[in-house]
């Protein structure tokens, strides 16, 4: 490589050449998804580096004399769990609107002393 070449690619950075990388024609691209699953609860957990959404199918199962929650954990990183609660607050904000979907009853927390 010629020592302009060189100069060129320090002038571009890495960025670039990153974006130059995962930048496909969409006709280039195919959605493989390899795992499907069903969850009517799901329990989210942050740290400084991520954030752990375990989605949860209840009720439980049976299994070797202990009840068992099947379930999938996705990492996320924060950037991208904020991206997916903006998106999914903006989806149900619409279809709430619509009312294609009903509303989300309110629920009152239990206190300790009242169980």
């Amino acid at each position: 490589m010629s020592k302009e070449e060189v100069s060129a690619k320090k002038e571009i950075g890495i960025g670039q050449l990153l974006s130059e990388k995962y930048n496909h024609d969409q006709d280039d691209v195919e959605l493989n998804i390899y795992s499907e699953s069903y969850s009517n609860i799901s329990y989210i957990q942050t740290t400084p580096r991520d954030i752990s959404i375990d989605f949860l199918i209840l009720p439980d199962v049976p299994k070797d004399g202990k009840r068992t929650i099947n379930g999938i954990r996705v990492h996320l990183t924060h950037v991208a769990a904020q991206r997916l609660a903006m998106t999914l607050n903006d989806l149900i904000a619409k279809n709430l609107e619509s009312g294609t979907i009903e509303p989300l009853k309110e629920m009152t927390p239990v206190s300790p002393d009242k169980k």
